[in-house]
């Protein structure tokens, strides 16, 4: 996946080429605007992917993107045409007739159709009231026997 770039971020990018983050000692030593932008780029936006491209910690990849808004950019685009992927492939699989990708889509984007995952719930705007019956020793020793009673087989 490749982004096309202006030229004054092509600019901001060559004059940040030898900057390196606070950790440039070790693994980290000559890491560059440059490099993570190719990482990023080759890994569809993944900063954990980046980072073991880079041989580097999550924690730099992301000191990076959050201290330079031509990655943040680039890590953004490259997310939204990765997700432009999964969508045009899911659109093929829903051609094909793919039952997975039928229940998929229904449960992710029917919702206002009524179509939803059995765990979930939707009450109305209605108020709901809970009665609570507090339950003495005595009480709960009738009820049981009340049940008892209803179950016992009766003999003609």
């Amino acid at each position: 996946m490749t982004i096309k770039v202006d030229t004054d971020i092509m600019k901001q990018m060559d004059t940040a080429k030898q900057i390196t983050d606070r950790r440039s000692q070790g693994r980290n030593a000559g890491l560059t605007l440059r490099k993570v932008k190719r990482a990023l780029e080759k890994c569809g936006g993944s900063t954990s992917l980046a980072a073991k491209k880079l041989d580097v910690t999550f924690s730099s990849v992301y000191w990076w993107i959050k201290n330079n808004k031509v990655l943040q950019l680039v890590a953004k685009r490259t997310e939204e045409e990765v997700l432009d992927l999964a969508e045009y492939n899911l659109t093929a699989a829903l051609e094909q007739g793919h039952k997975w990708a039928t229940e998929f889509t229904l449960k992710m984007k029917g919702k206002s159709r009524g179509y939803m995952d059995t765990n979930e719930v939707i009450l109305p705007n209605v108020p709901i009231t809970f009665n609570y019956d507090l339950m003495t020793p005595d009480k709960v020793k009738q009820q049981r026997e009340e049940n008892e009673e209803q179950q016992q087989p009766t003999i003609q």
